[in-house]
């Protein structure tokens, strides 16, 4: 036995709310973008505002025509989630206004492999950095002279971590007469050509020295230099080759409520996101590279770009494009268009370019 499904696509809703004042034309209805019924049918319903496919349908009558509608988009805000809910460090940012501009804004969580007591953060514009807590790096050090001679200096890198036991601090005698002072810094070793007087005896002080180090600039980025203890750094300072060592990175100590305090307490950051931990925030928060927040939309009111009219029949296109016909004057029924909650804002739209053609309740 076979079985027959009965589905009429006539005007069985009537879209004009005057039936014998309108203009239509013969068009060609495309069946691009046309998704089948529960059916197997693609119809393409009466009262859709379309226009021509690729050029005015009213240029060309051979032009096949398409729903030129767009629904309103709502604005959408930016997000970004990081870190593991398994590992209890999961945090959720939402962008305080919605929009794409929420995609330019990043979270970056740095590492300062440096001691570091609390998390800390630093808003650029769109950037945010939180630098992470890490108390047990420690920076590499040395010491040159003598504190009770008075020419004891220490050297402390500004290289984070293990990076600093690279240093080299050179104290040289020129083996010269009457030499002057001089600075250069090769790769992250510092050389000091000493000063020395007329008999070739170094001359150059402890505090000498330190202006030296903190007055050069390739110098002062890989150290700081202060005089060590109770010494004045009066005294001239001697001939030392010293390595930099102890600098350890440590390990990260800020959880993911730390990273919620932090920013909670920067207004900056408030004014950029919302950020919230799950309900478990106690693990440790890894370090990350600058990252977008994504997903964030503008808001779009509806349109109807390039419509020409009104479709006033449905129009089988199953099989391909078919012929319908357009209403290009007269006055269309808004509840009987075929966006259903959308129907105002498509008529709204429509009435805006289709100027022979009314929408009326």
């Amino acid at each position: 036995m076979s079985k027959f499904v009965e589905t009429e696509y006539g005007s069985t809703q009537e879209i004009l709310k005057f039936p014998d004042h309108y203009v239509a034309l013969a068009v060609m209805v495309s069946d691009d973008g046309v998704v089948a019924n529960d059916n197997g049918k693609k119809i393409v319903s009466k009262g859709t505002i379309v226009g021509g496919a690729s050029n005015p349908v009213l240029e060309n009558l051979d032009e096949a025509v398409v729903d030129k509608f767009v629904a309103a988009i709502a604005a959408v805000a930016a997000s970004l989630a990081t870190g593991d809910s398994e590992d209890d460090n999961d945090l959720y940012y939402t962008a305080k206004e919605a929009g794409a501009d929420g995609n330019d804004i990043t979270i970056e969580y740095v590492d300062p492999r440096s001691p570091t007591v609390a998390a800390a953060v630093a808003v650029a514009v769109s950037a945010i950095t939180v630098t992470l807590a890490n108390s047990t790096a420690v920076l590499a050090s040395t010491t040159t002279g003598v504190e009770g001679d008075n020419n004891g200096l220490t050297w402390t890198s500004k290289l984070p971590g293990v990076d600093g036991n690279d240093i080299v601090v050179v104290l040289q005698d020129p083996a010269g007469n009457e030499q002057e002072l001089a600075i250069t810094v090769t790769g992250k070793t510092i050389m000091a050509s000493l000063a020395t007087d007329g008999a070739g005896a170094i001359t150059t002080t402890g505090v000498q020295l330190k202006a030296a180090i903190e007055a050069d600039e390739d110098a002062n980025a890989l150290v700081t230099v202060e005089h060590t203890g109770a010494s004045t750094g009066a005294a001239a300072v001697v001939d030392e080759v010293a390595d930099l060592d102890g600098g350890d990175d440590g390990a990260v100590e800020s959880t993911a409520a730390d990273i919620v305090a932090a920013l909670e307490g920067d207004d900056d950051a408030m004014a950029l996101v919302d950020v919230e931990a799950s309900e478990t925030d106690t693990g440790v928060v890894e370090a990350m590279a600058a990252t977008n927040l994504a997903g964030g939309v503008d808001a779009a009111a509806a349109s109807v770009t390039g419509a020409e009219g009104v479709l006033m029949n449905d129009v089988d296109v199953t099989y391909g494009a078919k012929e319908g016909a357009l209403i290009i004057h007269g006055f269309v029924a808004i509840d009987k268009l075929p966006y259903d909650d959308d129907n105002a804002d498509a008529a709204a739209a429509a009435e805006s370019v289709l100027d022979m053609i009314h929408f009326i309740k």
